[in-house]
């Protein structure tokens, strides 16, 4: 299966993080007194606990984040991720975050597969594209920092973090010859000693 389906917890698993009690909810009933097929009833109701109990996550980490204690942001995220359904659009979120924890650890090799598994489920995440192109940066791998930093611009034209990447990147400008670009030439400095007091 995909990297999300393999990093997500099996449904008794999630229920057994939301302490949740071990009997199941009872079955929906019709009118006729049969089951609605209540196995179907059960699945969702429990995606949908477990989907707002990974935001509540998401949302601790970030708190967290923002303290600075990042360790424990990423256990955070790590909950969230366990707790969300396979295939969930906000994986890309969690796994962006966590990745953000993992930059700031110096964990450049987390941060890059963390972004790659965002980028697979949302391939055009402006700040999954930033994080990884720092990462590649800081690990010296300049060419995959580049076209990251160009994709994150191309994905989000007004993201500051994008903007400051691209410019990074560009070749620099050469100051212009001379004095004030006027093709005058500074006066050469260590010619001959005595001619300057002679003069």
């Amino acid at each position: 299966g995909s990297p999300q389906q393999r990093l997500t917890a099996p449904r008794s698993s999630r229920r057994a993080l939301l302490h949740a009690p071990a009997h199941p909810p009872t079955p929906v009933r019709t009118d006729m007194g049969k089951a609605k097929n209540p196995t179907a009833a059960t699945e969702a109701e429990d995606d949908a606990v477990f989907h707002e109990r990974a935001l509540e996550l998401k949302e601790e980490g970030n708190r967290l984040f923002q303290k600075r204690e990042f360790k424990t942001a990423v256990a955070a995220y790590e909950q969230g991720l366990k707790l969300l359904p396979a295939g969930s659009p906000d994986a890309a979120a969690f796994y962006t975050n966590r990745s953000a924890c993992f930059l700031h650890l110096r964990q450049y090799a987390d941060v890059v597969v963390d972004t790659t598994i965002a980028l697979k489920i949302n391939p055009k995440y402006a700040k999954a594209l930033v994080y990884r192109a720092r990462a590649y940066a800081a690990t010296g791998q300049e060419k995959k920092a580049k076209a990251d930093a160009a994709a994150a611009h191309a994905a989000d034209p007004a993201s500051e973090d994008a903007k400051a990447l691209v410019a990074q990147y560009e070749p620099k400008k050469a100051a212009p010859q001379g004095l004030g670009g006027m093709g005058l030439e500074l006066p050469k400095r260590g010619g001959k000693k005595g001619s300057a007091a002679a003069a």
